[in-house]
């Protein structure tokens, strides 16, 4: 049975397959032909990385030996993509938890696609206004032939964690809990002796006690009540160096312009320098830097 996205418990969802139906992506392809690109440029990438680590591995000189079986049309063969245009509903999908971005919704094509190796520009991630009609039934594995090969690109990327995944069964932090990131929770923490609301990475459920993350600093959670009114309190007996861990968010930051965005080091520093107040506000609310990253861009 089909329903939208939006009304499903991410438990019910995550790490399932998923057929999926009435998408923008059908409906107005012209507005995601940058697809079609994106997915050309990786394919490129991947015949350019095999090629450079069979070269490695090798002490001979097989150049043209590699370059004959590593190259485009050799890899057309193994994993075609048609393009966007050619897409039709319903559509195989894969609902996870990525550590970077959240509860993610791949887009993985139709029987004629083998878009488990180029996934990553067909994803998109939850509360966006393209998946706001999506709707979505849920399937067995067995009924997407390329489950598993595609479940092992995901390995690095996915939130795999045992601990963390025993966290999810805690239906008391759904009111704390973000829709977007179903591992965080919104409290209340001290920084610099300054009580702020920010976000904290759930990270394990133990002996009746929830640990959580800050940046570095571990500590648990509590849920405070005042009346009618809940609070979740974070609680740490830490002390850590935030001017470090701050630093050190910076430099988070500037890897990610620099190999996500393709920003040259004059660009990042003027950015970094020019938006150094919302940098440290994403770190006092607990963003990733991916996050603050996003801000800072809808603000240029």
């Amino acid at each position: 049975m089909y329903k939208k996205f939006k009304d499903y418990d991410f438990r019910e969802i995550v790490g399932h397959f998923v057929l999926i139906k009435n998408t923008n992506i059908v409906k107005e392809p012209d507005k995601y032909n940058d697809i079609d690109e994106s997915v050309e440029k990786i394919k490129k990438l991947i015949v350019e990385d095999t090629r450079e680590y069979y070269k490695k591995q090798s002490k001979d000189d097989i150049d043209d030996c590699i370059d004959e079986v590593f190259n485009i049309d050799a890899l057309n063969e193994e994993m075609p993509t048609r393009s966007i245009y050619d897409l039709y509903e319903p559509m195989y999908g894969y609902v996870g938890i990525e550590k970077k971005r959240g509860l993610l919704l791949y887009l993985l094509g139709n029987e004629e696609d083998k878009m488990r190796y180029v996934y990553a520009p067909t994803y998109f991630a939850y509360g966006i206004s393209d998946i706001d009609n999506i709707e979505i039934e849920i399937i067995d594995s067995t009924d997407y032939a390329n489950s598993i090969e595609f479940k092992e690109q995901l390995q690095n990327d996915e939130e795999l964690d045992e601990e963390v995944i025993k966290t999810r069964d805690l239906k008391e932090l759904d009111i704390f809990r973000l829709k977007t990131f179903p591992d965080f929770v919104n409290c209340v923490i001290l920084y610099k002796n300054i009580a702020h609301f920010a976000k904290v990475k759930l990270t394990k459920y133990e002996n009746g006690n929830i640990y959580a993350t800050y940046h570095k600093q571990i500590g648990t959670l509590k849920i405070i009540k005042n009346g009618n009114t809940l609070t979740l309190l974070f609680k740490t007996n830490q002390t850590i160096d935030n001017e470090g861990c701050l630093n050190e968010y910076i430099t988070d930051i500037i890897q990610e312009l620099e190999n996500d965005f393709g920003l040259e080091k004059s660009e990042i520093m003027d950015l970094v320098k020019n938006f150094q107040s919302n940098i440290e506000k994403g770190y006092i609310e607990g963003d990733l830097p991916f996050e603050t990253i996003n801000k800072i861009w809808n603000e240029i």
